[in-house]
C-alpha cells in the first residue's frame, strides 16, 4: 500500500464522528482511482458520507466525513443528498 493509501487508512481508523477529509482534488478525468475505490468503500461500509463541492467548472474537492460506526448502510453513495 502507498504511502497515500496508509494516510488515508490511519484516518479512517482513528477519525471520530464528525471529522472531515478532502481525500481528492481533481477535473473528473484525473481522479485517483484506489483513493476514490477506497472511499467509495467505506461509504458502503457507513464508516463516512462521501460528498463535493465545486471549485470551479470541472474540479471539485472531495470530502468523507466520519460517521458513526453503527450506521451501517444507512447513507448509501449514489443517492442525491440536498444541503
Amino acid at each position: 500500500m502507498s504511502a497515500k493509501m496508509n494516510r488515508f487508512q490511519t484516518w479512517l481508523e482513528t477519525a471520530e464522528f464528525g471529522d472531515v477529509i478532502m481525500y481528492l482534488q481533481a477535473d473528473t478525468a484525473q481522479r485517483d482511482r484506489q483513493v476514490s475505490a477506497f472511499f467509495y468503500q467505506a461509504a458502503k461500509d457507513g464508516k463516512v458520507f462521501l460528498y463535493q463541492k465545486r471549485i470551479r467548472t470541472g474540479v471539485f474537492n472531495y470530502y468523507a466525513k466520519r460517521i458513526r460506526p453503527k450506521a451501517g448502510r444507512v447513507l448509501a453513495p449514489g443517492e442525491i443528498y440536498e444541503y
